[in-house]
């Protein structure tokens, strides 16, 4: 009369678990079916259910052992030995990849131009650039796999590039300025180059495992910066050049960027002055370009 409750009890279970596991239609049904069990133990904790049968009918050494993680997509696992045979298998039950992971790599190009500049201040679009790239991130995706959040450490490299009749000019005081060029010369370009060290805070939402959309927030120590200025005049060439400009130590900025595949596309804002507006030009920073390995 026990055996025949505690058959109703574990045929009860399996059909719980069959109903919220993801397993393929053969297995549905069931899993096991032993008649004349020798010993049946059903034990459950905090992480795990575990279901054990000893010995069917004569034979004595046949063992049957099941276990299902209590965690949301857990792995079920069956393992069957008899005398005289042996085999094991494991069925997925929603398996999920690992919550958080390590990465390296993805590098971006795109075309960045200068907002709010005074006027006479051109920047070329076309002509200047933006390369950006994550050096290492920690990702971390929720259960169903859809939102993903990461943090990592990168490297930033803009160039504001102006082709027209105005240059970059440091005065004898130390402050960057807008100048225009002797007649008769030929303009090459002027320039600003500014390199940060980036901190990406981004967000992602996964459709697919090929397709996402996304923001990121990215925090840069703007570690370096200078200016250039390459032309002729009378038969000679000229290049001005100082790495003093002041830039902004600390700025942010804010980045929508889509994926599909190994490619994306971003858009990013900066709302802060590239340089200390006490020593030159106000002026902020737009780009837009392709990502790649993101």
């Amino acid at each position: 009369m026990e055996l025949k409750k505690t058959i109703s009890l574990l045929a009860a279970v399996f059909a719980a678990l069959s109903a919220t596991a993801s397993v393929p239609a053969a297995l549905t049904d069931t899993l096991v079916d032993v008649k004349d069990a020798h010993r049946v133990i059903l034990t459950e904790n905090d992480s795990c259910l575990n279901l054990s049968i000893t010995g069917s009918g004569r034979d004595s050494a046949y063992t049957f052992a099941y276990a299902k993680a209590s965690s949301p997509g857990g792995v079920s696992s069956v393992v069957e030995r008899a005398s005289k045979w042996d085999f094991s298998f494991s069925i997925p039950m929603k398996k999920k990849k690992t919550d958080r992971y390590f990465s390296m790599g993805g590098v971006a190009f795109g075309f960045v131009t200068a907002l709010g500049a005074p006027s006479g201040m051109k920047v070329d679009m076309a002509s200047s650039y933006e390369i950006f790239a994550d050096l290492a991130r920690v990702s971390y995706l929720t259960h169903a796999q859809k939102n993903e959040y990461s943090f990592g450490i990168g490297i930033d490299w803009r160039n504001y590039r102006m082709t027209g009749r105005t240059r970059f000019l440091k005065d004898g005081n130390g402050n960057l300025t807008l100048d225009g060029y002797p007649e008769g010369t030929d303009i090459q370009f002027s320039r600003i180059k500014v390199f940060s060290l980036a901190f990406p805070f981004r967000y992602r939402y996964n459709f697919t495992g090929k397709c996402s959309v996304g923001a990121t927030v990215i925090l840069n120590l703007n570690t370096y910066a200078s200016m250039k200025t390459r032309y002729s005049y009378g038969g000679r060439s000229y290049k001005e050049f100082s790495k003093d400009i002041h830039q902004t130590p600390v700025s942010f900025d804010v980045m929508a960027h889509a994926r599909y595949r190994s490619l994306g596309v971003y858009v990013k804002y900066s709302p802060c002055d590239v340089l200390n507006s006490e020593f030159g030009p106000s002026f902020q920073s737009l780009s837009t370009g392709l990502m790649f390995f993101f």
